[in-house]
């Protein structure tokens, strides 16, 4: 005697008999032309899980799972200008505000080394120590 699967949700027809299969949600015999695909939404898309389900049990996919629509960036302004501090430190342990700066005071340091201006050679130890030191 052959298997003859029993269930509400089968109909066999003797004279065509059809297949059946497991609904993959609750476990009860389909037939198998009565299975649906399950989806879900991932991204902006609606993707198949990969599981038939009797058409009773299919979920309908929730929209929380869609990312959110978010309105485009502003325009950005053109040439934009950061804010600059008004004490220019531009060198060691000398923080004198730009506006103070005279021909004067640059007239002091002895030279260049490097493309920067510096002090002369004999006075540049005792600069760093003054600055690292407190002296």
């Amino acid at each position: 005697m052959s298997y003859r699967p029993k269930g509400r949700n089968v109909q066999i027809d003797p004279s065509d008999p059809a297949a059946v299969a497991f609904c993959d949600k609750t476990g009860m015999v389909f037939n198998r032309e009565d299975l649906v695909k399950q989806f879900e939404w991932r991204g902006n898309a609606l993707v198949w899980t990969g599981f038939y389900v009797g058409p009773q049990f299919a979920d309908v996919p929730n929209e929380q799972l869609r990312p959110p629509i978010l309105p485009p960036d502003p325009v950005p302004i053109q040439l934009p200008r950061n804010p600059q501090p008004t004490v220019i430190t531009w060198a060691i342990g000398n923080g004198v505000p730009w506006e103070d700066l005279t021909v004067d005071s640059w007239s002091s340091w002895g030279g260049i080394s490097n493309g920067v201006i510096a002090l002369p050679e004999n006075q540049r130890l005792l600069a760093l120590q003054n600055a690292f030191f407190g002296a």
